[in-house]
């Protein structure tokens, strides 16, 4: 995509009230045989273990993933890992690191906890030889590629809460991605037509702007199909 990064609103406020209240009895690990994705010379934060909690948590991030057409636009998911959901608490924080290739292109942080709650825990990118740093409202997320360095700040005071995902694009190489992403975003800024009359239909350059998207996309995803 154009931009190697983007941010959105992805919780509700009813759905983070659920959160908050699922976290108290969640249970928090720092044992390689309880975590998911484990960073030894990097991390120093915990993930909360397999559990109700962590399901009930993920499934209500995923539900909104899957009705994020921004998302569907950007990113052409194929298919995402398992939420983690991680607590860096003070004195804690996630070296600077490349993520493992293995995991996909693209990786999202969906921040959890209010920002005032704690200091420090900046989500930083290095993107084009400066450093972003990201402290989201709760329920925003943001979705970045996945081969940039990246770290989390020190915590210096409070807990920091996110869940994280990656996910493998079906459009693998980026350039592609960016130009099939235009044309998405071009195709819903025009009317559709949608008749029983192939006369009006076919002449409606939304319909023959999908046409080429669907081409493009059965030439990159399976071009033996075509």
């Amino acid at each position: 995509m154009a931009q190697s990064y983007y941010t959105r609103r992805l919780l509700s406020d009813r759905q983070l009230q659920e959160i908050f209240e699922l976290l108290p009895h969640a249970t928090w690990s720092k044992s390689k045989e309880d975590l998911v994705e484990y960073y030894p010379k990097y991390q120093s934060s915990s993930e909360m273990v397999k559990s109700e909690v962590r399901n009930r948590i993920a499934e209500l991030v995923m539900n909104q993933v899957n009705a994020d057409i921004r998302f569907y636009d950007r990113v052409f998911p194929k298919q995402s890992t398992a939420v983690i959901v991680s607590k860096t608490s003070e004195g804690e924080g996630l070296k600077i690191h490349h993520d493992n290739a293995k995991v996909g292109e693209f990786s999202t942080t969906v921040f959890l906890s209010d920002p005032e709650t704690y200091k420090g825990g900046e989500l930083c990118l290095w993107y084009e030889g400066q450093e972003q740093k990201f402290k989201l409202p709760a329920g925003h997320a943001i979705t970045y590629s996945t081969g940039a360095p990246h770290m989390v700040a020190p915590v210096t005071s409070g807990s920091r809460i996110v869940a994280v995902f990656w996910t493998t694009s079906s459009i693998r190489d980026p350039r592609h991605r960016e130009v099939l992403s235009g044309m998405r975003q071009i195709r819903r800024l025009l009317p559709e037509i949608i008749s029983y009359d192939f006369d009006e239909v076919v002449e409606d350059p939304a319909f023959q702007l999908l046409e080429v998207e669907n081409k493009f996309i059965r030439y990159f995803v399976n071009p033996a199909g075509m």
